[in-house]
């Protein structure tokens, strides 16, 4: 299914090829990383994270943290955060289809999540201080919508290649850094959300409830673990290990005089990694 940006009472003609080519998006497997500096074009070796996969495209401009959504009244208006997922999830031709259909994002930076810009070589650059307090714009559809979404990081556009064939393209940042399409999950909330919370190890009375200090505490360590093995982990059956072990360290973070009066970051995740493994490294044999 299509969800449209244009409107063909102002760019019919548009409109029309710019759903030809979404139509083929939902076909085509093959990835491009495309560097708009140098004017350079690489495949990549995995197909785009939704190849084969029944979607519901949904095609818009985007930055970071916002999608344009015209209005009747503003062709400029942007909606944000929950926004965007509560219009999807309000539209029959998306609620009439079956739960197994995601959500393809075809919006530059969905994926993104909203941050600090910064202009280098004619490219937007976002740098997000503490990417576990904030999620993207295809973290928010996946959230309201209950759907699996798909987003790009980066701008994201389509390309035809010399023998005919058509590909999705992602753009690199302004220092050449690939961008990527993400899947994204609904986030747990509620009984699953305090379910992670006790299997992490922060909530260990089972005669009182879950507070909402300690879901905030857990959802940032969920988020931890999709931010660097994907969402996908979930399905992994070393995941109970993992979210056990990342539970530790933020309880540990917790009962540190320094450290409590800042919330678990992913460089406090990234730091504890990197002496581990160079702790291991360093007391094997050999």
């Amino acid at each position: 299914m299509l969800a449209g940006r244009e409107r063909p009472s102002r760019c019919r003609s548009s409109a029309w090829r710019r759903i030809a080519a979404l139509k083929l998006a939902t076909e085509s497997s093959e990835l491009w990383h495309y560097n708009p500096v140098t004017e350079e074009a690489v495949k990549d070796d995995e197909p785009v994270p939704f190849a084969g996969k029944p979607v519901y495209v949904f095609s818009a401009h985007a930055r970071p943290g916002a999608t344009r959504v015209p209005t009747t009244t503003d062709p400029r208006h942007h909606t944000h955060q929950r926004e965007t997922g509560g219009m999807l999830k309000r539209r029959p031709s998306l609620a009439q289809l079956p739960k197994d259909h995601a959500v393809l994002m075809e919006a530059c930076s969905s994926a993104g999540p909203p941050g600090v810009v910064r202009t280098r070589r004619g490219i937007d650059d976002t740098f997000v201080p503490d990417p576990l307090a904030v999620v993207s714009e295809s973290q928010h559809v996946a959230n309201e919508t209950g759907r699996t979404a798909y987003g790009g990081t980066h701008m994201v556009s389509f390309a035809t290649l010399p023998d005919g064939k058509f590909v999705h393209r992602i753009y690199t940042d302004s220092r050449g850094r690939r961008g990527k399409w993400v899947e994204h999950r609904p986030e747990p909330a509620g009984d699953l959300l305090d379910d992670r919370a006790r299997a992490a190890g922060l909530h260990t009375d089972p005669e009182l409830p879950v507070t909402d200090a300690t879901r905030e505490r857990t959802l940032r360590l969920v988020r931890a673990l999709r931010l660097t093995f994907g969402a996908a982990i979930e399905d992994d059956s070393r995941y109970g290990d993992l979210l056990a072990g990342i539970g530790a360290l933020e309880t540990m973070r917790a009962a540190d005089p320094v450290l409590r009066t800042v919330p678990f970051s992913m460089d406090l995740f990234e730091r504890a990694a990197r002496e581990i493994r160079e702790r291991d490294t360093a007391t094997r044999p050999g």
